[in-house]
Formats: C-alpha cells, structure tokens, sequence
C-alpha cells in the first residue's frame, strides 16, 4: 500500500520533478497549521464560523489545484516549474481575507503572511520577491483604507487606525527588508552551487584520471607506492596501487602487508640483498634502486625494478618514503637472451666437438634461463637407450643426490611409458612438464622431491631430421 501511494504522489518529469512534488508536500503542513488557526478562532469567537468554512475550503481547493497541476506535470510550461511566486501570491491573499474579517486576531494572520513570504526568499530573485511585497503591502493598506471608507469594524472589533499604520510600517520595512536580503541569499546559493559543480567535475576528474593512471600503470606493469614513519621510526601507514597488487599476485583494495611478509615474497637468493638494500636506503636521505627477483603469490617469478625515494624532516629524520616497482621480466629475458646467444656462439666456435663444448653450454643455458640443474642425453651405440652423458647443477647441497643419480643413468628407448626424454626423443619437439614429482612416469620423482625440484624442459637438439642430443632442464 505504501509503495503504491508513493509511486501515486510521484509526478512524472523526472528527479527535480520529484524535488517539487516533495516541497509542495512539504508545505502542506503551513496549511493545515492554518486551518488549525482558523478552528482555534471560531471557537474562541475571534472569526466567524462562515468566513473560516469559506476560508478553510479555499486552502484547501488552492491545494488541491496545486497539487494536480505538479502531480500532472502542467508545471513544467511555466518559467518557474516550482510556481513559489504564484502559491505566494495566494497564500497571501487567503491570509488578507482572513485578516480582513479577523478583529483582534488581525496581527496573527499578518505574521503569518510574513512568515509565508520568508519562504520566497530561498527560492525567488530580489525583484520578484519585491513585486510580491508591493502586493502585500498595497492589499493590507487597502484592509486599512477600507474601513475607513465607510465599515467602522474589521470582524467585529475596531479599527485602530495608528496601530494599523505601524503594523503597515513595519510590514513594509520587514518586507523590503526581506527582498533585498534575498539578492545576497541567492547570491550565495549560486555560488555554493557553483562551487559544488566544480567540485562534483574535479571529483569527477580525478576519479577518471586515476582510473586511467590505475590501467596504465596495470598496462606497463608499473606500481607505486608510499609508506609514512612516525618519529620513532616505525612504519605508521602505507599505499599500494592496483599495479603493485598484482605484480604480486595478491587483490587489490585489501590492507598493504608488511614489510616482513613483503620479504618473503623476494626469491631466497635475493633476500640478503633486499635486506641490505632496506637497510641502506632507510638510512639515505635520497633512497635507491635495486633490481630482484619476487614469487608471486600463485606461482611463478618475475624480475622487478625497485626505486625508492625518501622524505626527512628538518631534523633530519625520515619521515615518508616512496617508489615505484616495474616489472622487468621482459627486458631481462631478452638481455639473457641475447647474452646466451653470443656466448654459446662463441663457445660453439671454439670448441673442437658438440660434445667438448655441450659441459659448457649446459651451464650458460642453465644459468641464463635460471635452471637450477640440467644434463645432456645422447643415444647409446646400439641405439636401444639414452645415455646421461653430461651433468650439470648449481652450487646447492640438495642437487648433489640428484645429479649423482643422473650421471651415467640409462633410459631404453623400448619402455612404454612416455616419459619426459622419450616423448621429446619421439616427437622431436621440446616437451616440459609442471610438476616431475607429481608425474608417474618420470623414474627419479623420489630424488627430484627431495632436490626440491619440480618444473622440467626437455630440448631436443635435431639435424638432418635425426635426435643428436636431448637437454633436460
């Protein structure tokens, strides 16, 4: 019932519409304030009964009139779609006509037309309030005039003529008064709304700008960030960017970690360096670079640029620092890229075999594509099995059993199963696999778990549509 009622009292015409259906309610209650005025008189014997029953259904025909012109949107043809200056006008000419056979009563009617006026000055211009108080003030000189024309009485009581003409007097004062002040009033509305327009566009502005700085950074995988220190050196806020989120792997708008957990996403052999990169530029005025690697939350590595730049006091205490953190992933594949080419050229060119030079170019490759452990297979003479016949690991004791156990090792081509060599060995293209531990058919899962080794590439080196080598990465 009520959602019906609601949708009811809506007029058509849209939210500012709305706006005056929701005023002209609004002003409803100075109705039925003044009906009750006008109840209060007839049983005081200050009005009489058949000038309040007239009175009464002419408030209330006035807004009924009113309310259908909004509630059908006739409204909208006028140049004021709000009508103030038209339900001012009528207001008041109710009020003088109640004044007007009111006696004693008289002054209470006359404050209510100064009362309804107030309301114009929020609304209407300074000439349109001044045309409005020249009606008021000619029609309650006329109330005034009239009696003294001819009628000795208003409403039954006498005219006191002076009293009249001072209420006459400071009606017209309070009513100038009231016009000229609305000029300022309005003037200051606009301003405000002005100044809230501007605002609203700034706002506006700044939103889309950081939108579109948020994409961009998220486009060349640039973050930004900031943290406050408090005066005992302690980290009291800090901001990360969606970028800088991501470049993570963590969501973005949830609280920035600290520094302590920041850490345990750089790759263990970075760490020493991130620790003494933090130390050294917490203690710089200016701050520093560093380039690492990080493990995104989700797998995987990246190569990141870090810049951090600090703010001191005037004491000379850190008080703020920022940076920014780029992902150099890309940059660094290509710079390992090109230097592993030139080297395995040159290592290539000078040594006497594939196989003399295969050691080394184990070991460049590996190293560039940061492999941790890698060997070299070759077919034995009798053709039926892959020989291990070149190892190489990083300088790490849980790779010692595991390159032991490569070393020499034997796969017949003949077995069934379609390991990670013989698939690559079959179909002459590289094969790599996620996880050996959690595959079936890789036959060292037990060294490689204990190695903590996971991610596999095998390479066939092809010529003359024959396998010359396979290398395991």
């Amino acid at each position: 019932m009520s959602a019906l009622l609601i949708r009811w009292l809506t007029p058509p015409g849209g939210a500012r519409q709305a706006l005056r259906m929701r005023r002209f309610l609004t002003g409803l209650a100075g109705s039925l304030l003044l009906l009750l005025l006008l109840l209060y008189c007839v049983l005081t014997g200050l009005l009489g009964r058949n000038t309040a029953i007239f009175a009464a259904a002419l408030v209330t025909g006035l807004n009924l009139l009113f309310f259908a012109v909004f509630r059908t949107g006739l409204n909208l043809r006028f140049a004021d779609p709000s009508l103030t200056a038209y339900q001012l006008v009528v207001s008041s000419a109710t009020l003088f006509y109640v004044a007007y056979h009111a006696g004693a009563a008289r002054p209470a009617f006359l404050f209510a037309v100064l009362t309804v006026f107030l309301f114009g000055v929020f609304r209407l211009r300074t000439r349109q309030l001044l045309v409005i108080a020249l009606f008021d003030i000619l029609t309650y000189a006329a109330l005034i005039v009239w009696p003294l024309g001819g009628q000795a009485e208003a409403g039954g009581a006498p005219v006191d003529v002076r009293l009249e003409v001072l209420l006459l007097m400071m009606m017209t004062v309070s009513l100038t008064g009231f016009s000229l002040l609305a000029g300022q009033i309005v003037a200051l509305r606009s301003n405000v709304e002005a100044r809230n327009r501007e605002l609203a566009d700034a706002v506006r502005s700044l939103k889309r700008r950081q939108s579109e700085l948020s994409e961009l950074q998220q486009l060349v995988k640039l973050g930004t960030w900031s943290r406050n220190i408090d005066g005992g050196g302690r980290e009291e806020g800090a901001f990360w960017s969606d970028a800088m989120f991501q470049l993570y792997g963590l969501t973005p708008h949830q609280p920035v970690p600290p520094r302590q957990q920041i850490r345990q996403f750089v790759h263990p052999q970075d760490r020493e360096r991130f620790d003494r990169h933090v130390d050294e530029t917490d203690r710089s005025n200016t701050g520093g670079e560093i380039e690492l690697r990080i493990l995104p939350r989700g797998g995987g590595m990246r190569w990141v640029r870090v810049q951090r730049h600090n703010v001191t006091g005037s004491d000379g205490a850190l008080q703020r620092q920022y940076g920014t953190m780029l992902d150099i992933s890309a940059a660094k594949q290509s710079e390992r890229r090109l230097t592993m080419q030139h080297v395995l050229t040159r290592v290539l060119a000078e040594a006497t075999s594939l196989g003399a030079a295969m050691p080394e170019i184990l070991r460049i490759v590996a190293e560039s594509q940061e492999w941790v452990a890698a060997a070299c297979w070759r077919i034995t003479q009798d053709g039926q099995r892959l020989r291990c016949v070149d190892v190489w690991g990083a300088d790490d004791p849980l790779l010692k059993d595991f390159s032991a156990l490569q070393r020499g090792r034997l796969v017949a081509l003949g077995e069934d199963r379609a390991g990670l060599l013989l698939t690559a060995w079959r179909t002459q293209q590289p094969n790599w696999i996620e996880d050996i531990v959690q595959d079936a058919a890789y036959g060292r899962r037990d060294a490689a778990a204990a190695a903590n080794l996971h991610g596999a590439f095998v390479l066939p080196v092809v010529a003359g549509g024959m396998v010359l080598r396979v290398l395991e990465f």
